[in-house]
């Protein structure tokens, strides 16, 4: 797997339910601040979305996660955040979280960028300056 955004964190107490493990919702959490540091990474962050292409979001249309072994407080995780499959309006963003070599979960999250207009809201093409942007991400950390 070529990971686009790799960073390291630490379970904090907060994140954790009466048993000592991770709260499951915990998960989806992480996995929207890594899309976020994906899109920030790339150049295109939430304010430059806005301003570049008048989106108001990414919004988010699906979501799983696979716990595959427990975390605990204290624990130090290594998120690899990337995309998986470009569609016309959406995109499959897979997340990994690793404790060592051992991986502690996977998930899936598919989004859809979001603009506004006279009618609401309504899902966009994805921008190819955005996309240009991540699969360059992704080059350089292969």
């Amino acid at each position: 797997m070529i990971p686009h955004v790799s960073y390291d964190f630490d379970v904090a107490w907060g994140d954790c339910d009466p048993a000592g493990i991770i709260f499951y919702p915990t998960a989806f959490r992480w996995f929207d601040v890594g899309s976020h540091k994906l899109m920030t990474s790339s150049g295109f962050g939430q304010n430059q979305l806005m301003s570049d292409f008048g989106i108001v979001g990414a919004a988010l249309v699906s979501a799983k996660c696979d716990y595959l072994h427990p975390m605990t407080y204290g624990d130090r995780l290594t998120h690899h955040v990337r995309v998986s499959e470009w569609r016309g309006r959406s995109f499959d963003i897979s997340h990994t979280l690793l404790l060592g070599d051992k991986v502690t979960a996977q998930g899936q999250e598919i989004r859809v960028f979001m603009a506004r207009d006279e009618n609401g809201h309504r899902a966009i093409s994805i921008p190819a300056q955005f996309r240009k942007a991540v699969e360059a991400l992704a080059r350089k950390s292969g």
